[in-house]
């Protein structure tokens, strides 16, 4: 059987769909190449335990309302990203015909990360990110892509952390216009131990338009909360997680977390001028 398969919606054979039927019977449907993110949101069965339903209802409503960076030239391709949400799993994809369109998904990736890890209690993501084919109409998606993020997810993540292989990261530099390359390929793709590439969401600071802040100093103020609280919820659940592969999980989330406190309190900057003393007793 060859591989452009078509179902005749009007005939069986032996009880069965005839697959081999007429093209003149069906509308053909189409692949489309994109960037796609598989995403699942970390302990979801205990929110629904102990969260109201609106209370859940709200962290959806984090994941699909982006607010693009007031640095971008032309939001245009924001407004190409589409979503589908299955309880705790969400897949976000952009068309890659469109210019800038993976750094336009992995900002969008980057700002859900950050505004759920800012909730109390912090919220959690795991993702994938992959391009290849993918169709999505109505209550129906496929493709290879989400196929192979959702293995990527389930397999290599491990962390609360959204990978993607190089292959996809320079795939997506190719797509990405000559004024963001520096910005994103620099400061917010980082190769971890295991060589895959995954988003930096603990660089808060250059998306504080994102969040609604207005100032310097009210920018200080909320990365002093966001970095403490995941510090604290993250050695909160070392403190009584016994399962070797989730206290994995938040032992490299703690790691992150230091390494990025430490780096800013090497520089002299109105932040660790403002929280030195908070973070060095967080970093013991």
């Amino acid at each position: 059987m060859r591989g452009d398969l078509v179902c005749n919606n009007f005939g069986t054979v032996n009880g069965l769909p005839d697959w081999h039927g007429s093209r003149d019977n069906v509308i053909m449907s189409d692949y489309k190449d994109c960037y796609v993110a598989f995403l699942d949101i970390l302990g979801f069965k205990s929110l629904l335990k102990t969260e109201k339903c609106n209370d859940i209802k709200q962290l959806f409503d984090i994941l699909v309302n982006f607010v693009p960076r007031l640095l971008t030239k032309n939001n245009e391709v924001y407004n190409k990203a589409r979503y589908y949400i299955m309880s705790d799993s969400v897949v976000v994809y952009i068309n890659s015909r469109y210019e800038n369109a993976f750094m336009a998904l992995t900002e969008i990736c980057l700002q859900i990360q950050v505004k759920l890890a800012a909730c109390n209690p912090p919220v959690l993501i795991r993702g994938a990110i992959e391009k290849g084919q993918l169709y999505h109409k109505g209550n129906i998606i496929f493709g290879e892509a989400l196929s192979n993020a959702y293995v990527l997810e389930s397999t290599l993540a491990k962390y609360p952390r959204i990978i993607f292989t190089d292959a996809t990261r320079r795939a997506g530099l190719k797509n990405t216009g000559k004024f963001y390359v520096f910005d994103y390929n620099q400061m917010f793709y980082k190769i971890d131990e295991d060589l895959l590439y995954y988003i930096d969401c603990f660089n808060t600071f250059d998306y504080i338009p994102s969040l609604n802040i207005s100032s310097v100093s009210e920018a200080v103020d909320f990365e002093n909360i966001y970095f403490e609280r995941l510090l604290n919820y993250t050695e909160e659940r070392l403190g009584v997680e016994t399962n070797s592969s989730i206290r994995d999980k938040y032992l490299w989330l703690r790691r992150k977390i230091l390494q990025k406190v430490e780096k800013k309190l090497s520089n002299r900057t109105l932040w660790a001028e403002k929280n030195a003393d908070c973070f060095r007793k967080l970093c013991g």
